[in-house]
């Protein structure tokens, strides 16, 4: 009778989660312009500028500002559409040492490439705006940051790729936005979690791998609903995903689970006090890990 019962309120999980996610279209994310002037920061070139802030006030809309290799300890505000470009990624390096945020984007159509950027309190680079529409983060380095990236509000093609997020406290926390497309980043050693979602849908999460989270390699929390997580690698997190909330209603499907696994992986949560556990499934788990 028991062995029933349970295999009753199994199949009622199963119903609750398994939901229809319509595909997503990369060929809508952000590309970076060419139509503008480029300004240079660093290096040895007559006219170069020392500063990148400085040469981002002087800039226009669509104009990029590449940055040559150096350490440079400033808070950058981003307010127009610019392309800002690092030389590498692991010699150009942002350290606000502590400050509140390291770049701070209000503007659309921003792309942000090869850049480390290290030791800012709350964000390495924080989006609060309802403007800030097709950002392209993309080739960077995100260390010993609050939360490595920290999207608000952020509804329409943001684009986070091909980053590397470790030791933050936080990797990648998305909050009350939609639409976004996160795949082939690498989340290492973060505190609380990898990727966290608070209130946030329709996002496209896959070729990822989050390894060694200290807490949750993705915690989903406060109605985080309808993202589609698929072609992941979870490896060695202290607990690869939990949800609360609400945040019951997401798809997972052919993510590596640590281990081969021959069988559905469930995903366990709760959704509130009333059902204090929960379980969405992946039902199609691959054995070996993805190449990323």
């Amino acid at each position: 009778m028991n062995k029933l019962v349970v295999i009753g309120i199994i199949f009622l999980f199963v119903g609750i989660s398994v939901i229809p996610i319509s595909g997503f279209n990369l060929k809508q994310s952000s590309t970076m312009s060419s139509d503008g002037n480029t300004l240079y920061v660093g290096g040895s070139g007559e006219g170069n500028y020392t500063k990148i802030q400085e040469a981002i006030d002087d800039a226009h809309d669509k104009d990029t500002v590449f940055v040559y290799s150096g350490i440079y300890n400033e808070i950058l505000i981003i307010n127009k559409t610019i392309n800002l470009v690092g030389e590498s990624r692991y010699n150009t390096i942002i350290d606000v040492n502590r400050e509140i945020d390291a770049i701070y984007i209000s503007a659309p159509n921003v792309n942000i490439v090869n850049f480390k950027i290290q030791n800012a309190f709350r964000a390495g680079i924080n989006l609060n705006s309802n403007t800030t529409d097709n950002i392209n983060i993309s080739k960077n380095i995100f260390c010993s940051n609050g939360h490595g990236i920290h999207p608000y509000f952020s509804n329409k093609n943001l684009i986070i790729s091909n980053n590397i997020f470790v030791n933050n406290n936080n990797g990648f926390t998305l909050v009350c936005s939609s639409n976004a497309i996160i795949y082939k980043n690498k989340f290492i050693n973060n505190s609380l979690w990898g990727m966290g979602f608070y209130m946030s849908s329709n996002c496209d999460v896959f070729h990822n791998n989050i390894t060694d989270g200290k807490k949750y390699g993705i915690f989903l929390y406060g109605l985080s609903h309808s993202n589609y997580f698929h072609h992941n690698n979870f490896i060695n997190n202290s607990m690869n995903v939990y949800f609360i909330l609400l945040s019951h209603r997401n798809k997972w499907k052919q993510n590596y689970w640590e281990k081969p696994i021959r069988y559905p992986y469930p995903i366990i949560g709760s959704i509130g006090l009333l059902i204090p556990l929960m379980l969405n499934f992946d039902w199609h788990p691959v054995k070996e890990p993805f190449d990323i």
